[in-house]
């Protein structure tokens, strides 16, 4: 029960935050929108526990996620020898290299997502998702992204 008040609260500061600040000017529907959304909302709780049903995550913590750090570490002791003569640059993903391609690639991420967690009659839309997309992009992630410590190599 705890969970599903989680799960509600986490959707009542997303519709306050995310939705109600433009939307109230636009409309009075009397909480059509909400409940709507709220569907919506467990459509989507619903896809991803289903999908994440599905993974291995045995699998992923003891075997991906090793061997993805490993090769991380490996790359970043090659980049940083102690001769200048003997180390090697340091392979940054794609996504670091400039602000354009940081932008595609969490366009990307988010475009992955909304078509795995959306409910199927609004995964069709493809103006929804688009729309979706730019504002989980530029909204959340980028926002979410640019907070941290992490800097942009230019």
């Amino acid at each position: 029960m705890t969970r599903v008040l989680n799960f509600i609260h986490m959707f009542d500061l997303a519709y306050r935050d995310y939705i109600l600040s433009w939307y109230v000017s636009l409309s009075h529907d009397e909480g059509q929108l909400y409940s709507m959304l709220l569907e919506d909302w467990w459509q989507m709780i619903g896809q991803l526990r289903t999908r994440l049903a599905d993974i291995d995550v045995v699998n992923v913590v003891c075997y991906d996620s090793v061997r993805i750090l490993h090769s991380h570490f490996t790359d970043l002791k090659a980049a940083s020898g102690r001769s200048e003569e003997a180390a090697r640059p340091f392979p940054l993903h794609p996504c670091l290299v400039c602000p354009d391609s940081e932008m595609a690639f969490l366009r990307c991420v988010a475009r992955i997502l909304l078509l795995c967690l959306l409910p199927q009659k609004d995964a069709k839309s493809h103006t929804l998702r688009c729309c979706l997309t730019e504002v989980i992009t530029t909204k959340e992630f980028l926002t979410s992204y640019e907070n941290t410590d992490l800097i942009l190599v230019e």
